[in-house]
């Protein structure tokens, strides 16, 4: 076989092998700011890495903006049930 075609086997080698890596998942990106729950960019692949704890407070808009009222978490952090209401503070919203 010639130099030639055994340089282009190698470089065709190296190249599928480049490819191969190249399709692999990564969980995070490059190139992107600090992580921040306000940013615009998605660092996470499950972007609810970054977000805010859930801010409770009252579903009418009445009172503070953080009524402090604890609202029961699913195992995976979501609420689980949208107005709130234990019946003792006002129905609480997120």
């Amino acid at each position: 076989m010639s130099n030639i075609h055994r340089s282009f086997l190698i470089l065709f080698i190296l190249f599928q092998f480049s490819f191969l890596l190249a399709q692999q998942k990564k969980p995070i990106g490059i190139n992107l700011a600090g992580i921040a729950d306000w940013s615009e960019e998605f660092v996470f692949t499950d972007a609810f890495k970054q977000s805010r704890l859930w801010t409770p407070h009252n579903a009418d808009g009445s009172g503070a903006w953080d009524s402090g009222v604890d609202i029961p978490l699913d195992a995976q952090g979501y609420p689980l049930e949208i107005p709130f209401n234990d019946g003792v503070h006002p129905p609480q919203t997120v």
